[in-house]
């Protein structure tokens, strides 16, 4: 059998060794004890996206502009984690308050398309 994998070429990097390279980077890191525990429970991969507007440019060189702090990466996360649930809320609000089943209704209604014990327009469907 061919395997179509590719093979990933990083391998595991303790927490405390990424502080130390973000540090190396450039990035001011006030509490290594608590930025460890942020990278080792929301994961570095996820956290590097809040980084990003952080990097000097180029940003392929992954070295941070002056001034740029954990925290800075971590206010970044947290806005973005309450923009999040806002807007789902918001949205469940739109989808849970009868907009949607209206609509299907009036279709319905209008049509007769796939309304209980109507088949007179479906042959078209």
């Amino acid at each position: 059998m061919i395997s179509h994998t590719v093979p990933f070429g990083k391998g595991y990097t303790a927490a405390r060794d990424l502080v130390s390279l973000l540090q190396e980077r450039g990035l001011f890191v006030s509490n290594t004890s608590r930025a460890e525990h942020f990278l080792e429970h929301i994961g570095y991969y996820r956290l590097s996206a809040y980084m990003y507007p952080l990097l000097k440019i180029p940003k392929n060189l992954h070295l941070y502009k002056e001034g740029a702090t954990f925290e800075q990466v971590m206010m970044l996360y947290r806005f973005d984690k309450k923009l999040r649930v806002f807007l789902f809320n918001e949205l469940e609000k739109i989808g849970s308050s009868g907009f949607w089943s209206d609509k299907v209704c009036h279709l319905c209604l209008e049509f007769e398309v796939m309304s209980h014990g109507g088949t007179e327009r479906t042959e078209d469907y």
